[in-house]
């Protein structure tokens, strides 16, 4: 049936697949910049001295598992979902854009674990002593977002809206 408020119809996949896609578009976007304003905010909150809170400003290393995720998200967003299908021994571009993909997740699940790695290391951040630990949590929800992001985006859009989104 015809649906008055959007004057579309309901079986219409290719209609609800496009809004789908982009809705989830902008959430992977809006994940990806959340991600990115906390760890840089929490720089700022750093630099700045406040008798009450003492913070502790992340490094550049500590951006490093941020930069990596961003760039693997880049990266596996490259090859498209239809290049993925077809036949894996025939030695074509299939397995190509396989193993690109595989090299690529390998590098954002360790962005990620490199990035949980550092911000449990740091003992300003989670240790014992009296400090705040909005970097470290920023540094952790960092890399998470991003690799949400990245899935999301990748994943969830489906296999026909590699075309526009």
């Amino acid at each position: 049936g015809i649906n008055a408020e959007y004057g579309t119809k309901h079986n219409n996949t290719t209609q609800m697949g496009k809004t789908t896609g982009t809705i989830i578009c902008y959430l992977s976007g809006f994940l990806f910049g959340i991600g990115w304003w906390l760890l840089i905010g929490s720089a700022i909150a750093g630099s700045g001295t406040n008798a009450a809170v003492t913070t502790t400003a992340p490094d550049f290393v500590h951006f490093l598992p941020g930069l990596l995720c961003t760039v693997a998200l880049a990266m596996i967003n490259m090859v498209s979902l239809a290049d993925l299908n077809g036949d894996a021994f025939g030695g074509g571009a299939t397995s190509k854009a396989r193993a690109w993909l595989f090299l690529w997740l390998a590098v954002l699940f360790g962005g990620a674990i490199a990035g949980y790695w550092i911000a449990f290391d740091n003992s300003a951040w989670f240790g014992t002593d009296n400090t705040n630990s909005f970097p470290g949590v920023a540094l952790l929800l960092n890399v998470s977002l991003i690799t949400a992001s990245a899935l999301l985006y990748r994943f969830a859009r489906g296999g026909d809206s590699d075309d526009g989104f």
